[in-house]
């Protein structure tokens, strides 16, 4: 009669040991991980590998998903709490699944995935040993590369790799990364879009349903398909936080870098593209949200119809210390930010450019519509065009326009603010601004009535208007190093040295008018104090903050 053989579990073997024999704990666990090969991670490497391997570093797994499933089998048998999976150098592709579905990698709570090691795992460096993983699917409803569902937590990290989607049908068609019910750590990596065919759209990063990722410090690309491209989309009564990163809406069709709906999303210190198509967008802001869009470069993209920086159709949104350009159009309009039946935005200390309008299109810095915006300490220049305006009000706008710096550079029709449609003013404010003349002459304030107002005394006769300037702020560089306004990195919009007084210390005071905000578009602290932070002798009779983006009094 032959012995009869029964499987065990590192788990079943580790608490029967130490219920009858009273085993050190410590003891026994050391003897398991050498019995079971566990050397506390998990290696895969795509050429030398074999998904029957223990996962050691001298006997590593294959394929990815492999390396999740030993890790997680340790996990259960009370090997560890956490199990990191080091990945070499390599290709690792997800190939079509059945039934129409693509597959894909599953990440489990408590695995985090590194990727940019050396076939031998000796050195981690992602830019010379890329760790590669390809979604190969073609045709296929609802691909993704890389699935990450159902209460992960910030503890499951996925770092250090290149991800490219698909080629999917229908809704939403393809993801590189698709996020729903959790909440991972995505950080270090190159996340690529896919493509698809009219109608279909190829979305990067899909967050969902109560998902708060920390997405950071990645480079993540729109795709290409000639449908609409979207870098991340952002929905579901989700609240992520996406930091540090560079964003491009995509290569073709529609493209829009960030989309946001029902969401509560933390948006900080990315450089954000719309892309290059027929329509390019940075930000979409779509109903139910509270986002706060804070310390960005966003461009609007490159477009062959209409560019835009922001569009915001919700309330409670906070735009705040980011420099925005309506990017560029070959036709039709270009605007920085575009507010559409909004009851509350705040727009503070930013600088707005319009973006670059070509033939006879227009191009707006701010375009409210239906909106009551709080528009403060900012600096906003309309776009290059035939045609622009530093802010467009239509539909009974009523926005608050304080403490800003306001220039328009069209070539032909100039205006400061241009109002479009009646009854826009009547809850508004023009306060403390300086209506400045950089690119020749500029309208100040073209009211419903058509009668421009072009002068101080004009402007300060109305009963909403008070305090307002109408000098050269003399910005440091206006065009940056490159001479080009559009590219946005390099331009210097702080007030010069010789920036008149009445710039400097012209504003009202939002500190004790209770704004919100106390500190400028670099984080310096604003004052209307005698010992300000640029103090001197011309200082003794200082009055409020600086106007524009910039604090210098």
């Amino acid at each position: 009669m032959g012995r009869m053989k029964t499987a065990l579990s590192a788990a079943a073997i580790y608490t029967f040991c130490l219920i009858v024999f009273a085993c050190n704990p410590v003891e026994l666990r050391n003897y398991l991980e050498k019995m079971t090969g566990f050397e506390g991670v998990i290696y895969v490497n795509d050429q030398s590998g074999n998904d029957g391997n223990r996962g050691m570093r001298s006997e590593p797994l294959k394929t990815i998903q492999a390396g999740i499933d030993k890790a997680h089998s340790y996990m259960k048998d009370g090997l560890a709490d956490s199990v990191d999976v080091y990945v070499s150098e390599g290709n690792y592709e997800i190939t079509n699944g059945t039934e129409n579905i693509g597959d894909y990698i599953s990440i489990v709570e408590g695995v985090s995935l590194y990727g940019g090691y050396s076939s031998d795992f000796s050195t981690r460096d992602p830019t010379l040993f890329v760790s590669q993983i390809t979604d190969t699917s073609s045709g296929v409803e609802d691909t993704a590369a890389i699935r990450a569902y159902d209460g992960l937590t910030e503890k499951t990290v996925v770092d250090g790799f290149t991800i490219q989607a698909g080629s999917g049908i229908g809704f939403p068609g393809s993801n590189a990364l698709d996020i729903e019910r959790a909440s991972p750590t995505i950080t270090n990596n190159i996340i690529l879009g896919g493509h698809g065919a009219a109608g279909i759209l190829a979305i990067t990063i899909d967050i969902y349903d109560n998902s708060s990722p920390n997405i950071e410090n990645n480079t993540i690309v729109g795709g290409n398909s000639i449908g609409s491209n979207i870098g991340i989309v952002i929905a579901d009564s989700s609240h992520p936080i996406v930091r540090n990163n560079t964003i491009t809406g995509g290569s073709a069709g529609n493209c829009t870098a960030i989309v946001c709906w029902n969401t509560q999303a933390q948006i900080e210190h990315n450089d954000i593209d719309g892309g290059e198509g027929t329509k390019t967008l940075g930000i979409h802001i779509m109903q139910d949200c509270f986002v706060n869009i804070r310390h960005n470069e966003i461009y609007g993209g490159s477009a062959t119809s209409s560019a835009g920086g922001i569009l915001v159709e919700s309330d409670m949104i906070a735009i705040d210390g980011n420099s925005i350009s309506g990017g560029s159009a070959s036709a039709n309009e270009t605007t920085g930010i575009f507010c559409r039946q909004t009851s509350w935005v705040g727009i503070q200390n930013n600088t707005i450019f319009g973006g670059t309008a070509s033939g006879s299109g227009n191009a707006n810095a701010l375009y409210l519509d239906k909106s009551y915006a709080g528009i403060c300490n900012n600096t906003i220049a309309g776009g290059q065009s035939d045609w622009g305006a530093a802010i467009y009000l239509t539909n009974e706008s009523h926005p608050s326009i304080n403490n800003n710096i306001i220039f328009c550079l069209a070539t032909n029709s100039r205006y400061c603010i241009y109002e479009s449609s009646s009854n826009t003013w009547y809850a508004g404010s023009i306060r403390n601004n300086d209506f400045a003349e950089i690119s020749g002459s500029t309208v100040m304030y073209r009211p419903y009535t058509e009668v421009e107002l072009d002068t101080l005394i004009s402007i300060e006769a109305l009963a909403h208007a008070s305090g307002n300037w109408d000098e050269d702020p003399q910005l440091a560089d206006l065009d940056g190093d490159d001479d080009i306004i559009t590219t946005i990195g390099d331009n210097d919009w702080h007030l010069a040295a010789g920036s008149p007084k009445e710039i400097r210390q012209g504003g009202l005071d939002g500190a004790l008018l209770d704004w919100g905000f106390y500190a400028d578009k670099e984080g310096d602290w604003r004052t209307n104090l005698t010992e300000g932070p640029n103090d001197g002798p011309s200082n003794d009779d200082a009055g409020g903050w600086s106007m524009g983006a910039y604090e210098r009094d």
